[in-house]
């Protein structure tokens, strides 16, 4: 984030511009004031403004007063698309703006309704617990995305380390992810579980099924910036030695798919 006019956050003992300071804050309230800080400071871009009505303070990441957080850029660049405002819900219709954005740089995928539904942070399966950064849906298309910005490449894990759940890795491995690898077909079935570990958000977003009684056809959108190398390497190694329906499994450049009548939303905020 370029500087802005606000006092600088601190993050392991270094003050940073881009960092909204928090409050002092008890154990377990970090969302808190994270939330009461983006509100106060008002810095969410061309007009965007938090509500957490849209975006559940419980929801919000460890690291969402960084502005340069990929949830924040989410928030922002969706959310001017569709015009959030106090009066937005959870759930939020599509607006013209939205749908003109998706048909324009996702033309491969079929378009959607007027009526379908836009969510910040949404888990589809509880159960097994990924959560989308943003979603659209239909009743006959669903389109999830996964935001990166500054993450050095997508997430993995170890079998040995649990869940939030407290399960184990290996034990969903075991448990929850071999039928949804079978049902798949967009990826090998025949896969490692070390290779499943260093894939894993990879994986996870994109064997993740339909919500009981949905049946959707499911397309996963990756974004990254041009420069983010490591992203761009990651998913390209993943389509290319795991990925059988590449229709399926798109990538988008945060660079090139920013709309020009946004007025510069990537060069004014982030680079």
């Amino acid at each position: 984030m370029k500087p802005l006019a606000i006092p600088a956050g601190e993050y392991k003992g270094r003050n940073y511009d881009y960092i909204l300071p928090l409050r002092p804050y008890a154990k377990g309230k970090r969302r808190d004031a994270i939330a009461e800080s983006l509100t106060k400071y008002d810095v969410l871009t061309d007009g965007v403004r938090y509500f957490p009505n849209v975006l559940p303070v419980n929801e919000l990441h460890s690291y969402a007063n960084h502005l340069n957080s990929s949830q924040i850029l989410c928030y922002n660049f969706f959310g001017k698309l569709l015009a959030i405002n106090e009066y937005s819900e959870r759930n939020i219709k599509i607006t013209p703006e939205m749908k003109n954005w998706l048909e324009r740089y996702l033309s491969t995928i079929p378009k959607l309704s007027d009526n379908a539904i836009c969510v910040f942070e949404a888990v589809v399966n509880p159960k097994e617990g990924t959560s989308f950064d943003f979603i659209v849906y239909d009743c006959n298309t669903e389109i999830r995305f996964e935001i990166k910005f500054t993450e050095y490449g997508f997430g993995k894990t170890k079998k040995d380390s649990n869940s939030k759940s407290g399960i184990t890795h290996h034990q969903k491995y075991t448990d929850i992810y071999p039928p949804c690898l079978n049902k798949s077909t967009v990826v090998q079935n025949t896969v490692t579980e070390d290779d499943f570990f260093c894939n894993y958000q990879l994986f996870r977003n994109v064997i993740t099924g339909n919500r009981p009684g949905a049946y959707r056809e499911i397309y996963n959108v990756f974004m990254y910036p041009s420069w983010n190398t490591k992203c761009a390497a990651e998913f390209e190694n993943f389509t290319e030695n795991y990925v059988v329906d590449k229709s399926r499994i798109l990538n988008l450049e945060w660079d090139k798919v920013v709309p020009q009548e946004m007025k510069g939303f990537l060069d004014k905020y982030y680079l």
